[in-house]
């Protein structure tokens, strides 16, 4: 891969996004490719210039840095935002001939690219490995060239490693006349493909897409909180309008009027009395709601509720209402994984000091996950409300301990990414803090914040703004957009 890269390169095809499909490999193949010295010193001088006033004070600063003066950037989820917003304008100025990128590079950054070079023409998907869709392959070749420079753009789809090496015996076996033993196709995670395959994706007529819409409460209540607007014809005139068959709009009708109805018993909506409305019955936000109030994720619901079954007199408070918070935010699988590998690694330590036999070892090993403080109150109090609100049929409770193990031990952004050897994925620590926080702060309710948890949001905006504050700056941005 390196070696075409440096072909491409020489033959200028540069600007390159390298599309990867783990973030992991986009770090493996930016360190490999600082040994094809891509830039001129030159080029080097005028990237350093160009970073110069740039902090790389992260753990993962130190080896990004070496990688952008090699003229080389990476661009993915796992890194912090105020980096992929220096790859995007270093990208820009021409000053990176590579960009080692995933398949997710959005819609609408602008990543001038004149060659695109796909490693792989298979994917994991979370559930299995297969081969990329058409639609997928277009999107992510739609990069190749650049408006207003090339005339055209190039795509290039790199061969299964097996493969290559395969043709390398061959041709040594040939000249010494030996037989050749090749490298056998991987067993896991992986999918044959060839250059049949990539001209079917070329040729082929991209999958139909499927509508796949839905009303949420964080939806409904955006609408019904719109003023001198009547939310609840807006709600209606939305389904009558999205792309969903006869038969599912009624059905997303109909959950929407349970979620209401939900609302309104808990007190988050109320019916604007007769005298301040002319015409029909209409909704508001409930004037008791703190400024600025949101249901992000759907599950804030269950937040209301189970917020006051917790003793607020309790010395563990603070840290309760942090895990379910954090119980109703997606899991950051690297996070968890790292979290449970490193638990096991203690308790395999502890076994072995005990003599504890082999099979009694990974019997008990197999039992370990990531932790997950107040899960019993968490599952307890979420099958009770989903007895009350059976119209959540598509989401599910997620306990985990990570702003809240952060918080206990007043561990710095920088400290707990080391602890779990995130260096390469701190951009996923720092959405999920900003999650965390973005809920402590808009949707559970001003009675509910007690000193000891207003310390807490405080504590996580700090860490937040002293490792990127371009998160918490969007979302400011927002407000004040919404409020003109």
């Amino acid at each position: 891969l390196e070696e075409k890269v440096g072909e491409l390169v020489d033959a200028g095809r540069a600007p390159i996004y390298l599309v990867h499909f783990t973030q992991l490999a986009c770090a493996r193949t930016a360190q490999n490719l600082l040994s094809q010295k891509l830039t001129t010193k030159d080029e080097k001088r005028a990237i350093s210039e160009e970073i110069a006033e740039t902090k790389f004070n992260s753990p993962y600063g130190k080896e990004l840095t070496r990688v952008i003066k090699g003229g080389i950037g990476i661009h993915h989820a796992g890194l912090l935002p105020r980096y992929r917003l220096l790859v995007e304008k270093l990208a820009q100025k021409g000053l990176l001939k590579v960009i080692c990128g995933t398949d997710t590079l959005g819609v609408g950054i602008n990543v001038p690219i004149r060659t695109v070079v796909l490693t792989q023409l298979c994917k994991f998907d979370g559930s299995g490995t297969h081969l990329l869709r058409v639609r997928d392959f277009q999107q992510i070749c739609g990069r190749a060239g650049r408006r207003g420079f090339d005339e055209e753009g190039f795509v290039v789809a790199q061969a299964p490693e097996h493969v290559i090496e395969n043709i390398k015996i061959r041709a040594k076996a040939e000249e010494k006349n030996r037989k050749p033993i090749l490298k056998r196709a991987p067993e896991k995670g992986f999918v044959p493909w060839d250059e049949g395959t990539f001209q079917k994706l070329i040729k082929s007529d991209s999958e139909t897409l499927k509508s796949r819409f839905q009303l949420q409460p964080n939806h409904l209540l955006l609408l019904l909180g719109r003023d001198g607007e009547d939310g609840c014809e807006a709600a209606r005139q939305l389904i009558r309008s999205c792309h969903e068959a006869d038969p599912k709009k009624k059905a997303i009708r109909q959950k929407s009027w349970k979620i209401v109805r939900d609302l309104l018993e808990r007190g988050v909506l109320e019916i604007i009395p007769r005298s301040e409305r002319n015409g029909p019955q209409k909704l508001r936000l409930s004037a008791d709601l703190p400024e600025q109030f949101s249901l992000h994720e759907q599950l804030g619901i269950w937040l209301l509720d189970a917020i006051p079954q917790l003793d607020s007199t309790s010395l563990t408070y603070p840290f309760d209402l942090l895990s379910l918070v954090e119980a109703i935010t997606e899991n950051p699988v690297i996070i968890l994984r790292k979290q449970t590998d490193k638990a096991k690694t203690e308790l395999l330590a502890e076994l072995k000091a005990e003599g504890v036999d082999y099979d009694e070892r990974i019997e008990r090993l197999e039992r370990v996950t990531w932790p997950k403080p107040g899960a019993d109150f968490i599952y307890a109090t979420f099958n009770e409300f989903l007895a009350k609100c059976p119209w959540i049929d598509s989401e599910n409770i997620r306990p985990k301990s990570i702003a809240r193990e952060m918080f206990e031990d007043y561990c710095s952004f920088a400290d707990y990414i080391t602890r779990y050897g995130l260096e390469r994925s701190e951009g996923v620590l720092l959405r999920h803090l900003s999650s965390v926080y973005t809920i402590l702060r808009h949707t559970v309710p001003e009675t509910a914040k007690t000193e000891p948890v207003e310390e807490a949001e405080r504590f996580l905006e700090t860490v937040l703004r002293e490792t990127d504050s371009t998160l918490l700056e969007e979302w400011s941005a927002l407000q004040t957009k919404a409020a003109l």
